[in-house]
């Protein structure tokens, strides 16, 4: 024998321990390598199991998990905040996004107003034309203000008046035809919006005063620098107006995200918002209106924010673009004006 395998021999000999030790380490590991290799092979022969580990097969089998849908901060991977579901149903849309002069098409419209009998008027701002829709959205009629008029207002009453602001003063039109009826006389400011009380009554305002007018165009309330009485300074600038059913008054500064509320009686009542993003936050006051459920919509830059009376969030309604001006009709639903988009919405409101 060769003095090396003597020398191996004499080694396993003589340290019989490790010997036995590494004996048992070779049979263990042929015998794991045997197991495995079975255990691969009934595993692909079950039907449905194709597709599970080796492991899985001797410790059990685990009910799948959807991560989706795991709640957050158990594991699972959001894209971001769960969606608010919309606070009121989109129920119709006039207009399909071109933009045009023709019958149904919107042209830079910015104004809305909806009458007693559910008939809604838009404006574009420049040109003068007024389109007429009946309660469910079909054409009715159009017209147009002779010269250059550029609408900033738009509101109308129950009995079908439509109240028309450009040139910085109130005129009021026959809905239907667009025949002119007279003009609100107020020559002190220079108006900007106007709305429609519940019981008639007609509110303007500019950046310096508010006025309300009477079903007979007489003035029975004037407040004169409404921006030092709400506490604004001169950095306050009108960008909307709503009345609600109790007569209140709320005034849109677009420039502070913030809505003003003013009683009845001109009284200084709330501050309502709060600037940022979010639900219950204003990113900038676009639009305005309120319903007899003394809930006010307030759009921004990111949908229509409702409040309650007391300015706290209710619910958001989505809109595609930007909404230039929206409207409450006696029937509960709101219509709200995307001007970006050349669309106009109807949402039922619960």
């Amino acid at each position: 024998m060769k003095p090396r395998w003597r020398k191996v021999f004499l080694d396993l000999f003589e340290n019989k321990g490790r010997t036995l030790l590494v004996v048992l380490s070779i049979a263990v590991g042929v015998f794991s390598i045997g197991v495995i290799a079975g255990a691969y092979v009934l595993n692909n022969n079950i039907p449905g199991a194709a597709n599970e580990s080796i492991v899985s097969f001797f410790i059990g089998r685990s009910e799948s998990v959807d991560e989706a849908a795991l709640p957050e901060g158990n594991g699972a991977e959001t894209s971001g905040p769960t969606p608010t579901p919309s606070f009121a149903p989109l129920i119709a849309t006039i207009g399909n996004g071109e933009e045009g002069q023709g019958a149904g098409f919107f042209d830079d419209t910015r104004a809305v107003a909806v009458d007693g009998q559910g008939n809604i008027y838009t404006a574009d701002y420049d040109g003068g034309r007024v389109q007429i829709f009946d309660s469910v959205g079909n054409f009715v009629n159009m017209w147009k203000i002779p010269g250059q008029a550029y609408i900033s207002g738009l509101a109308a009453d129950r009995a079908g008046n439509l109240y028309v602001v450009f040139g910085g003063n109130v005129y009021r039109y026959e809905g239907a035809t667009g025949t002119r009826l007279g003009k609100m006389k107020y020559d002190e400011s220079f108006v900007y919006d106007v709305a429609v009380s519940p019981f008639g009554d007609v509110v303007a305002a500019s950046n310096q005063a508010i006025i309300r007018f009477d079903r007979e165009g007489q003035i029975t309330l004037k407040i004169d620098q409404w921006p030092e009485l709400v506490g604004a300074g001169s950095s306050a600038s009108l960008s909307n107006l709503a009345v609600d059913g109790e007569g209140s008054i709320y005034v849109g500064d677009s420039s502070a995200s913030i809505v003003y509320k003013l009683s009845a009686e001109g009284r200084f009542l709330d501050r309502i918002g709060v600037p940022g993003d979010g639900p219950g936050k204003l990113d900038g006051v676009y639009a305005l209106a309120a319903d007899g459920q003394r809930r006010l919509y307030v759009a921004d830059s990111d949908g229509i924010e409702v409040l309650d009376e007391n300015g706290l969030p209710v619910g958001t309604i989505e809109v595609e673009s930007l909404v230039f001006d929206m409207a409450v009709s006696g029937e509960q639903e709101l219509i709200a004006m995307d001007r970006n988009a050349n669309k106009l919405f109807k949402f039922k409101l619960p």
